[in-house]
């Protein structure tokens, strides 16, 4: 899916129909620019990948977009200002958002996970 939204105007030309974009845990660094033309979008899912950077560019016209999901990302920030100008846009998710972390690793330790609960 990724793929498909990098090569423009193939790609894209498939996808303009889309309501629904779920590209969670696909290992993305960066959000494609090209979703932003993506101007039927009404949810947008990005959860469990590796972004640092929520490029306002990406955001586009997605004049649609009511729900959009960012959790468990490297999100140091997001830009509000972008966000504010999606007038549709109910409900923003960006749960666990550390730079530092891994977002698909499990939330046990590995050595918490062979030890067994005390009494």
């Amino acid at each position: 899916m990724a793929r498909l939204l990098q090569r423009r105007p193939e790609g894209q030309r498939r996808l303009l129909r889309l309501e629904t974009l779920e590209v969670g845990d696909c290992g993305l660094e960066t959000v494609p620019h090209s979703i932003g033309g993506l101007t039927r979008l009404k949810k947008l899912d990005l959860n469990l990948n590796y972004l640092t950077d929520l490029p306002a560019a990406a955001l586009g016209r997605l004049y649609n977009l009511e729900f959009l999901d960012l959790n468990d990302n490297r999100l140091a920030a997001i830009p509000v200002e972008a966000l504010r100008a999606l007038p549709r846009l109910a409900e923003v998710q960006a749960y666990n958002n550390d730079p530092t972390a891994d977002p698909t690793a499990d939330s046990i330790d590995a050595a918490d996970s062979t030890t067994p609960p005390s009494s």
